[in-house]
């Protein structure tokens, strides 16, 4: 058993957060756990992962937190984790730590699973339309073929109708796919052939909602002329006109049944389920069974809508500000916003080195041993103090939040398949605007921290392509930019250019190694650096070291200060050979090429006068 700051913690794994019905599974999961000593940790992802884009396989990489932090259960929601390679895994990991495995809405033999008995719930909806309203003509409008979900719906319907001998056949299914356009073809050709049931059925609600808008708009009337059902039990058609008669899987019943199962610690691998509710209303012609303020959630409706759109203007405004920045301390001021508050911003320290190529995937890479605190909404010092932070503590004041019982959301921050690091949420309401940010945060602050990290490398690379590796000092095309700048600001100023050529380097490369030739060539830049205090200086190309100094020198002493850097090297380095450079020094308005053909010549002047004096 792990204790992190003194509580037992489950981790919930979970996706689309921003839908209401998962805000309603995590605060009855964390409401029930909290009261019973525990705490939680929910990872999330914005997608189910279905689709195994780089996108989501970024956003699954919070997962990889599992193999870090210390946690006495996991709880996994298949329905929401989509890809079964990245559920394997999660599942995999949780053995590998000996970590007690719960599975929501999906059956495994190996784990405790939860799920909604949609077949007893669905068998309520068609009883009902029997027993109640004496239905005996039906089409039921399926799912997808071969769907699991949709082919157990289709035999319930024809389990029933069996039961009760109502003459039911293939040609009274149809496939809607789950979705609104294959439904809508499906009614329009039904009130084309005049073969309009009394009741049609449906295997979720958005089919449902489809056909009775369709039936309206050709001028049937729902209940009058044909009854409409469908399932899920979705706000949506809870509230419609007429309401959909449904049966609704109360996900905030099903977080409290999850709650129970990990509090138990029961780790037998049995099946418990949590029957759906049946919802009666209009279009099946009963009167509602509960209050409904339509009006009231419309406002709710559009204030979140409001509220959202409002939102991605700031973090759009944010995302380019942070674009523009030119470091992460200067990124952090930006993060410092109220639509931040509750949240705390962990970067990688791969995502804060410019050196790092962002085009270079690493799927499957872990956030390391240590994350950067790039930003802390209650941080009491400065929000622009990068600070080393463990990731096994997962963000600063974790024991505060554990304390007050807060719901805690981590969010991946990615680029391609590179983690970047993550976002933690902490939360004293659960808000279904709060839960709405995290997954429209996330996806701001990646696509601007991706941006900007690809800046910073350019960045690099250009600074990298400014220097030469052996000498340190600047390439030739860098070096010329910043004298022809000097010379564009101050065109009758004169400047001075030294050019030493290094003495022997052919003997050098031939008796002793090209590596002791490029050794003899940095000890002449270093001695020409050595004496530019007020310029700039460059490797020119192969052995010529040029030099550009903004004042007027004393040419006896910087050919003396040269002279004695290399003696003295020469002394000490007990090198077979010595490191000697002959040297050019012109001043003068001219462009560089005229200064540089003055002082060339200068420096060919004085290798021969060297050359005659080491013959004689």
């Amino acid at each position: 058993m792990f204790l992190l700051h003194g509580y037992k913690v489950a981790a919930l794994c979970i996706s689309r957060i921003h839908e209401e019905v998962m805000r309603d599974f995590i605060d009855a999961f964390n409401r029930i756990l909290c009261d019973n000593g525990w705490r939680v940790l929910v990872l999330a992802t914005n997608m189910d992962l279905y689709y195994k884009t780089i996108s989501n396989r970024g956003e699954e990489i919070i997962f990889n937190m599992l193999e870090t932090i210390d946690i006495d259960a996991v709880v996994v929601c298949k329905d929401k984790i989509l890809d079964d390679d990245c559920f394997h895994r999660i599942c995999q990991t949780a053995s590998d730590r000996s970590v007690p495995t719960y599975i929501i809405n999906g059956e495994y033999e190996k784990y405790p699973n939860l799920i909604f008995n949609h077949k007893l719930g669905f068998e309520k909806v068609v009883r009902h339309l029997i027993e109640f309203h004496s239905i005996r003509d039906f089409v039921f409008i399926a799912g997808i073929k071969g769907n699991p979900y949709s082919d157990a719906r289709e035999e319930i319907m024809k389990s029933v109708l069996r039961e009760y001998k109502i003459p039911f056949n293939d040609s009274d299914i149809y496939y809607g796919d789950f979705w609104s356009k294959p439904t809508e073809k499906i009614i329009n050709k039904l009130i084309k052939e005049n073969r309009i049931p009394k009741a049609i059925v449906c295997a979720n609600d958005i089919m449902a909602l489809t056909v009775n808008s369709v039936l309206r708009n050709h001028g049937y009337s729902v209940p009058n002329d044909v009854i409409v059902t469908g399932f899920d039990g979705i706000d949506d058609a809870l509230f419609s006109s007429p309401g959909i008669t449904s049966c609704k899987c109360n996900y905030d019943k099903l977080g409290e049944a999850a709650a129970h199962l990990v509090i138990s610690e029961d780790t037998r691998p049995v099946t418990h389920m949590v029957t759906p509710r049946l919802i009666r209303l209009e279009s099946c012609g009963c009167k509602p069974d509960f209050s409904r303020h339509t009006a009231k959630r419309m406002t709710e409706v559009h204030d979140l809508l409001y509220r959202f759109q409002a939102e991605e203007n700031t973090l759009n405004e944010i995302a380019a500000e942070i674009q523009s920045c030119n470091s992460l301390n200067e990124a952090a001021e930006k993060l410092y916003d109220q639509i931040f508050y509750s949240m705390t911003c962990m970067l990688t320290e791969e995502a804060i080195d410019p050196s790092v190529d962002p085009s270079v995937r690493r799927w499957g890479a872990s956030f390391g041993k240590n994350v950067f605190v790039l930003s802390d909404a209650h941080a009491q010092d400065s929000p622009h103090n990068l600070k080393l932070f463990p990731v096994n503590d997962i963000m600063p004041r974790l024991k505060y939040a554990f304390d007050t019982k807060k719901t805690i959301i981590l969010i991946a921050l990615h680029q391609l398949e590179m983690p970047l690091g993550y976002l933690a949420f902490w939360y004293d309401e659960p808000l279904l605007s709060n839960f709405m940010k995290v997954g429209q945060t996330a996806v701001f602050l990646s696509n601007a921290l991706c941006n900007f990290r690809n800046i910073q490398y350019q960045k690099y690379l250009q600074e990298s392509y400014r220097f030469d590796q052996l000498t340190g000092l600047l390439l030739r095309g860098a070096f010329l930019r910043q004298f022809n700048n000097r010379r564009s600001a101050h065109p009758d100023k004169p400047l001075t250019l030294i050019l030493c050529d290094l003495d022997g380097l052919k003997h050098i490369n031939d008796h002793y190694s090209h590596h002791e030739g490029d050794n003899a060539i940095k000890k002449v830049a270093e001695a020409l650096h050595s004496v530019c205090s007020n310029g700039i200086c460059c490797r020119y190309g192969g052995d010529e070291i040029v030099a550009v100094l903004f004042d007027l020198p004393d040419y006896s002493e910087i050919t003396n200060s040269i002279s004695k850097y290399l003696d003295n090297y020469n002394e000490n380095s007990q090198k077979p050979y010595k490191v000697a450079t002959s040297i050019g020094i012109y001043t003068g308005c001219e462009d560089f090429d005229a200064m540089f053909e003055r002082a060339d010549e200068i420096m060919y002047k004085n290798k021969i006068e060297r050359k005659a004096q080491r013959t004689d």
